[in-house]
């Protein structure tokens, strides 16, 4: 377990931390969150190793990762103590932490995501909106995709959950609303996008990473 005394007085110094809270809005945490949250924290764990990461050994890389990962969890004063608990479990079925090689290759997997998500965002960018309301309209595009007909032919009105067929008469489920808690079933890795990246680049003025104290991090190097 991380010290979570120091972790603790970091939380109100992490620039990180206060762009997570504003970013989750006023009602903060919801458990339907929780691989959103997750992936948040795995990659910030990530920028805050990467530094040193050069003099690290391969297995020592991926044991600071889920270190500064779960110092980083410790952190998170917008979350009850049973979900900080909840954040770093492999599946909520299994409630297993995550292990070093697990975190390792869910960063890896993240990161790849991220890099589809900035491709595919540039359809969506026009210079009256903002970042957001273009993750918003790549969102909903995401999400209605899976309600495709089999012939590629999306209809408005699938957005109002209504049975209806497609203009040349196929059948198509209805597509449901995509309210926050399904947003955040659908794909984990939208939030880290709305957080890191301006368009389809990283955003160059996020604040550089914090890491906390943690019971390895940084007596690794």
């Amino acid at each position: 377990m991380a010290d979570s005394s120091p972790a603790g007085l970091l939380a109100t110094q992490s620039p990180w931390l206060e762009r997570v809270k504003n970013l989750l809005g006023p009602r903060g945490y919801d458990p339907s969150m929780r691989r959103s949250v997750q992936t948040l924290v795995i990659y910030e764990a990530k920028r805050c190793i990467q530094p040193r990461i050069g003099d690290l050994r391969p297995f020592q890389r991926k044991v600071a990762l889920v270190d500064q990962a779960q110092a980083l969890v410790n952190t998170l004063d917008f979350c009850l103590p049973h979900h900080k608990a909840e954040i770093l479990w492999r599946t909520s079925t299994s409630r297993e932490t995550v292990t070093p090689e697990i975190c390792w290759k869910r960063f890896q997997l993240v990161q790849k995501e991220l890099d589809r998500l900035s491709e595919m965002i540039k359809q969506f960018m026009a210079p009256e909106r903002s970042h957001q309301e273009t993750v918003d309209e790549l969102e909903q595009h995401l999400f209605v995709s899976l309600f495709n007909c089999e012939c590629g032919i999306v209809t408005a009105i699938q957005l109002l959950g209504c049975p209806l067929k497609c203009s040349i008469g196929h059948h198509i489920a209805a597509a449901p609303c995509l309210c926050a808690s399904r947003a955040y079933a659908h794909n984990h890795v939208i939030l880290a996008f709305r957080l890191y990246y301006k368009g389809s680049e990283l955003d160059p003025e996020f604040p550089d990473p914090v890491p906390p104290v943690s019971r390895y991090w940084p007596s690794f190097v």
